[in-house]
């Protein structure tokens, strides 16, 4: 009897930690999923160098032996951006020369303004970020097509954005180490008032 009723209680005990078990390994799929649909970064898995707001990062000569201009692509085919030709370019490749000009300089208080007010009702975006040391820039243009939202007709782009961050210090971007690249898929939106992004995520079935 008594052993009968031990193996009943060692039953319980299995299937609880069981239960246990499984309930975590969905909670933690559920977060997988959910942060690349959404675009949310993970800090923990990188070491970043110590944010020095004071940096002026044009006086490190490592960095500057670097490729920082950005090349524009569309389907796979593009050119860098030069002072040169960035006046031939489409109003997207001034978008975006304009936006990783900013993110390089630390502007901050200017980066919410190359978004939409939708994302920015939905989405975090840093407050504060050091001078950013970005190199290896590549956007190719994927998609385009026109969308109607709000009674509005709307021209939608979809790109595969793509860089590197030397000396990462996470105030910009923590979900990827120094010299790393995780693709970023951007989607504008091209309106009367303008190019703005209105999505910003990761989509692996994009990636290399």
């Amino acid at each position: 009897m008594k052993k009968k009723e031990l193996l009943r209680t060692l039953k319980i005990i299995f299937f609880v930690f069981a239960a246990i078990g499984l309930i975590c390994l969905l909670l933690y799929v559920v977060s997988i999923l959910f942060l690349a649909d959404t675009g949310d970064e993970v800090s923990n898995e990188f070491s970043f160098y110590v944010a020095d707001y004071e940096e002026n990062i044009f006086e490190d000569e490592v960095y500057l032996s670097k490729i920082r201009n950005v090349y524009y692509l569309e389907y796979g085919s593009g050119d860098m951006i030069t002072e040169s030709n960035i006046g031939a370019l489409s109003n997207n490749a001034k978008f975006f020369d304009s936006y990783f000009d900013i993110v390089i300089n630390g502007e901050y208080g200017s980066y919410k303004n190359f978004f939409t007010k939708k994302y920015l009702e939905k989405n975090k975006i840093p407050e504060k970020f050091t001078m950013q040391k970005l190199y290896d820039i590549s956007v190719d243009l994927y998609d385009k097509k026109t969308i109607t939202e709000d009674n509005n007709s709307i021209m939608s782009y979809t790109f595969i954005v793509r860089y590197k961050i030397f000396e990462n210090n996470g105030t910009f971007r923590s979900d990827v180490g120094s010299n790393m690249i995780r693709p970023l898929v951007f989607m504008l939106y091209e309106t009367k008032d303008g190019i703005l992004i209105n999505d910003i995520y990761y989509k692996k079935i994009m990636e290399d």
